[in-house]
């Protein structure tokens, strides 16, 4: 009986741990546009994307830092989010484009 509770404390705070850091993640993501504002540097702006786990790549030819951070899979569809910073010819950030996209097998 002892070992049938230890494994069901174990699920639930296991399931309690995987919940916490959804929560984060999402906080991390939405606080983006406070942590890159207009006029930032690009430099600032992949520190952010670096910070809350996103990859990114930037196109020469548009000037934008495109990011994508992996989210949880649900089923066959994975639930992600994508940011587009664009950039000045100072490579300064003019704008900031966060949104979850939802990507399937």
């Amino acid at each position: 009986m002892r070992k049938v509770g230890t494994l069901l404390a174990i699920a639930l705070s296991s399931g309690a741990i995987g919940c916490a850091k959804k929560v984060a993640e999402v906080g991390c993501v939405q606080q983006l546009s406070e942590n890159i504002r207009v006029g930032a540097s690009e430099a600032s702006a992949e520190q952010a994307l670096y910070r809350c786990g996103f990859s990114y790549s930037f196109d020469p030819k548009t000037s934008t830092i495109l990011a994508v951070k992996r989210g949880e899979k649900t089923g066959a569809i994975r639930e992600d989010w994508s940011v587009r910073v664009k950039l000045d010819e100072a490579h300064n950030v003019m704008s900031l484009k966060t949104e979850k996209v939802f990507t399937g097998p």
